[in-house]
């Protein structure tokens, strides 16, 4: 039996459930980054958003009927998010040193891209393992948010989607290497657990409730920006 049979029949969290907690998390992370540096409970709270959203995006690679279009709104909401992430993380418009996880996320999903083109045409999985280096290499000179580190999680969950545990702990192991306070990521491994494969309740129609969920990150960051600059 494979971990994702584990919890079914309407029981554990669905896709929608997890979303709301990635995002509450997200936010509770970046109000402590931009209002409350000081107070690192935030950010230890903040440590179970990335992960579910990796494992999130995962998921909609495997349930999107066109995975080209799935980038491509990645990449455009990256875009967008820019400016307010900029501001957020160097108080400037412009920052060549450092982008948003949109950018990641997109490098990852191109990456599953590559790697099922490749499953279906060659069957080889040395070039899977190629196109992770490549991804590792693109992330690292954008100089991404999480950076090696997510596509390290992307890979993970993508392979191992079936054997969720393993994909866990990996993940686990991922985060201890990648220091700070990253390790306290684990605090994510009980909700990804716990996911059913199940859409979930929603309250909009499915576009609307699709973009609010992207919409939301470069929003949110635009107004803690504002409120710091009342603030000061």
């Amino acid at each position: 039996m494979s971990d994702n049979n584990l919890i079914k029949n309407g029981f554990g969290l669905s896709g929608f459930t997890l979303k709301i907690v990635a995002l509450i998390t997200m936010i509770i992370d970046h109000t402590g980054a931009v209002l409350f540096p000081g107070i690192e409970e935030f950010r230890i709270i903040g440590r179970i958003a990335f992960p579910i959203y990796v494992f999130l995006v995962v998921e909609g690679v495997f349930h999107t009927s066109n995975i080209k279009r799935y980038l491509i709104r990645l990449l455009v909401f990256a875009a967008i998010s820019e400016i307010p992430f900029n501001l957020m993380v160097s108080n400037s418009i412009f920052n060549i040193h450092f982008q948003n996880v949109f950018f990641t996320l997109a490098i990852g999903v191109a990456m599953m891209w590559a790697m099922n083109v490749i499953a279906e045409k060659y069957m080889n999985p040395m070039l899977s393992t190629f196109c992770l280096l490549i991804a590792l290499v693109v992330a690292w000179f954008a100089k991404v948010d999480y950076a090696a580190y997510g596509i390290a999680l992307v890979y993970l969950f993508y392979c191992y989607r079936y054997q969720r545990i393993i994909a866990c702990v990996g993940m686990a192991v991922a985060s201890v290497v990648f220091g700070g306070i990253q390790w306290l990521a684990i605090l994510s491994i009980p909700f990804i657990l716990l996911y059913n494969g199940e859409r979930g309740r929603v309250y909009l129609s499915g576009k609307w409730l699709k973009y609010s969920f992207y919409g939301l990150y470069p929003i949110h960051i635009m107004v803690l920006v504002l409120i710091r600059m009342i603030l000061k």
